[in-house]
């Protein structure tokens, strides 16, 4: 047994998880997940054996030949915040179903862990760090429609600055208590936040900026964070 398999068998008994929660990433940057109840050697299968899969479905493959097969990233797990029942949660590593169970290359989590280890080899750096800013609106209200005869939107915010709005204190900035509970959910699943204020935008833009990080936890917090 792995010290990874370990430490995650650990966590299963101290906290009596009863599921284990795979997400995979597709192509066009879309979650998905499966989901498996745990039972005695449930984890040291999965690494061992993985979850067989649809690839098509991922957009990975043509129908005909989509068979593929995601295995947990032990490094990723963590108890999963939202579910009822207790329930760890991961990213998954996707491998194709040909003898060597070799990786599948356009794996985007695949692709993130070669671009750095390129750099290392063409000896251009030793890793790279990234601090993104999570930024978007809060509206109340949103309606929208298409169709031969109409199209329209309509938005509706609690919001309205008559100047740029970067920084806007309370009690104007309705939204700091808001970002305050944002950033310690972030915070407990693991992505360090580095800051959160109030952006330009007068009607309601947020901003969350990351702690730096390597580019796969980079990507991982990200798409966790969405």
């Amino acid at each position: 047994m792995t010290k990874e398999i370990q430490h995650v068998e650990e966590l299963i008994k101290k906290h009596q998880i009863e599921f284990i929660d795979l997400k995979t990433l597709d192509l066009v940057g879309r979650l998905h997940h499966i989901t498996l109840p745990i039972r005695e050697g449930t984890i040291a299968q999965l690494m061992d054996q993985g979850v067989g899969f649809d690839g098509s479905s991922f957009g990975f493959a043509k129908v005909e030949n989509s068979d593929m097969v995601q295995k947990p990233d032990l490094g990723t797990v963590q108890i999963d915040l939202f579910r009822d029942r207790p329930t760890l949660t991961c990213f998954t590593n996707v491998f194709l179903t040909d003898e060597a169970r070799s990786r599948f290359p356009q794996d985007v989590r695949w692709v993130a862990s070669q671009a750095e280890d390129l750099l290392r080899k063409l000896d251009i750096a030793d890793g790279t760090h990234w601090g993104p800013e999570l930024e978007y609106y809060i509206f109340s209200n949103v309606e929208f429609d298409t169709r031969t005869s109409a199209s329209y939107y309509k938005i509706d915010h609690e919001e309205e600055f008559f100047q740029n709005a970067y920084h806007a204190c309370s009690p104007f900035d309705l939204y700091d208590d808001y970002r305050d509970e944002s950033c310690r959910l972030l915070e407990q699943a693991g992505i360090p936040v580095k800051y959160h204020h109030h952006e330009v935008g007068e009607r309601g833009q947020q901003e969350i900026e990351m702690l730096f990080q390597p580019l796969l936890q980079t990507t991982d917090s990200i798409m966790l964070a969405k």
